[in-house]
């Protein structure tokens, strides 16, 4: 296991193992919603997404994050803390490891897009400097399955 940033508080923020998927793939639909296999995360891991997650003191998985990049531009797609770690400081701090990797490989910019009543999410986001550039319509489904769709808020970060 490499640890890319260590913390206080665990091993900090590392790159998933194949030990990680079980407890992610259990966990993530309650966060993010949709289906999460092993099978899924190998193939985005194979198709050139970066998959880190931030651990505590027993090394287990808190939170998870997925980026890719493309030339200079880091493409934040799931960033997500599991619920009874959730307003622990975890995100911000998993948020600022990305950040931080994302700087030493020379990219210049990060994008991603959140739902629009995820407050939480965007309160984080905008407090490490992102601004809003956009929004995309009825883009998400309900994470409950009924309900109206909801907007994605596209955000955009210069790293430089």
């Amino acid at each position: 296991m490499t640890i890319i940033h260590a913390s206080l508080d665990g091993p900090g923020y590392r790159p998933l193992a194949a030990a990680d998927s079980h407890l992610l793939c259990t966990e993530l639909p309650r966060v993010l919603g949709g289906a999460w296999s092993p099978e899924s995360l190998q193939a985005a891991s194979r198709s050139g997404h970066l998959q880190r997650v931030w651990s505590g003191a027993a090394a287990a998985p808190v939170a998870f994050a997925e980026f890719q990049y493309v030339l200079d531009e880091c493409q934040l797609h799931s960033i997500a803390v599991l619920p009874d770690f959730q307003r622990r400081g975890v995100g911000r701090r998993l948020l600022d490891a990305l950040l931080d990797e994302a700087k030493g490989l020379g990219l210049r910019s990060c994008s991603l897009e959140v739902r629009e009543g995820n407050q939480p999410a965007r309160r984080l986001y905008e407090a490490r400097g992102f601004i809003e550039v956009g929004r995309r319509r009825d883009y998400y489904p309900p994470l409950t399955g009924q309900g109206p769709r909801e907007a994605a808020v596209l955000y955009s970060l210069d790293l430089c």
